[in-house]
């Protein structure tokens, strides 16, 4: 298409503005392809946030409902044992290492199935938890000089070199109140409301903490190294790579392995009833946010007594006769003028 042509159409589609149509009609031909080429580089940098990469996709695409599936919920499970675990001992370092761990899987299982156009799992991964951006919004309360929040919450993307997850074990912000009553958890973050293909995470209380951090063999898998990458950084090359890793996690001797060889060290019978039960709560009791709906003062009640009514209003004729009354009081004291004035 020839400039003067797309010149035309743009014509065409403003027609309704007339300053608009000058711009385009007297614009120099090179500005104006500058400018549509950098609105069109804007618009595929926005495309491309909302969509995975391909490595991720295909993790979608091949995942099988009792491998990746599963071994999600058991890492899931595994560090939010550790977590409250660790929490347990006094070691909140390492806690917060496993719900960082959290946060990146959810993170990645978001990607997988939300954030793009489709959900690339073809339903075979489906994970429910409470979003935790209420409670990290207690962390980041600094308003601007309009009363606004100058950092935004992020959810599952909140992750650091040296993590703090101390938000998660108080009350939530009260400006999520509407959530939170949607919800209804007001106190400290419900981690053991979170389930994988509606199986609820398994949360061991007997879990064995040595004091140090300890990884889940999904922690390996390479979906995990490149989930976050943008696709237009994701080329061929990478995408070969990312094969390569998944083809070594999935062999012999793999990431793949480990995961069975852990499954296997299980009752059977336990860990079939693994997420049958809601555990009763990971972080201790905290006072909750007071999330009840506020109600306006009512209005002084208005007395419908009769001897607190006012008396009857004077009618106008009253009111002539009184004013009548007064005038004839004060010609009658008026004093008598003296004579020669």
């Amino acid at each position: 298409m020839k400039v003067d042509n797309f010149k035309e159409l743009l014509l065409k589609k403003s027609e309704d503005n007339r300053n608009l149509q000058v711009l385009i009609k007297y614009m120099k031909e090179e500005y104006l392809v500058d400018h549509i080429v950098e609105s069109l580089k804007k618009m595929a940098s926005s495309y491309s946030k909302k969509n995975p990469n391909a490595g991720l996709t295909n993790f979608g695409s091949t995942m099988d409902e009792f491998t990746e599936g599963d071994m999600i919920h058991d890492a899931l499970s595994h560090h939010a044992s550790a977590y409250k675990a660790a929490l347990k001992a006094g070691d909140k370092k390492t806690a917060d290492k496993h719900m960082s761990q959290i946060h990146k899987i959810m993170h990645m299982s978001d990607k997988v199935t939300k954030d793009g156009l489709n959900d690339h799992s073809g339903g075979k991964l489906r994970i429910d938890a409470i979003d935790p951006k209420p409670w990290e919004r207690t962390g980041k309360t600094n308003v601007n000089d309009k009363g606004k929040f100058k950092t935004d919450t992020v959810g599952w993307k909140y992750q650091r070199a040296n993590p703090d997850y101390s938000h998660l074990r108080g009350a939530p912000h009260e400006s999520y109140k509407g959530e939170i009553r949607a919800h209804g958890h007001n106190k400290a973050y419900p981690l053991e409301e979170m389930k994988v293909n509606d199986k609820h995470i398994h949360i061991d209380d007997d879990h064995d903490f040595n004091g140090e951090y300890q990884p889940h063999p999904f922690d390996s898998h390479p979906v995990m190294g490149i989930y976050n990458t943008k696709p237009s950084d994701h080329n061929d090359l990478k995408q070969e790579e990312y094969l390569k890793n998944v083809d070594a996690f999935n062999d012999e001797g793999g990431g793949l392995d480990a995961y069975y060889d852990m499954i296997e060290a299980r009752d059977p019978e336990a860990h079939a009833a693994r997420g049958s039960v809601k555990h009763p709560g990971v972080h201790e009791d905290v006072p909750g946010l007071n999330i009840d709906r506020e109600t306006k003062e009512a209005p002084a009640a208005v007395s419908t007594k009769v001897d607190d009514l006012p008396e009857k209003a004077p009618s106008l004729q009253d009111m002539k006769a009184q004013q009548k009354s007064k005038l004839q009081d004060i010609l009658a004291n008026a004093k008598p003028p003296k004579a020669g004035k």
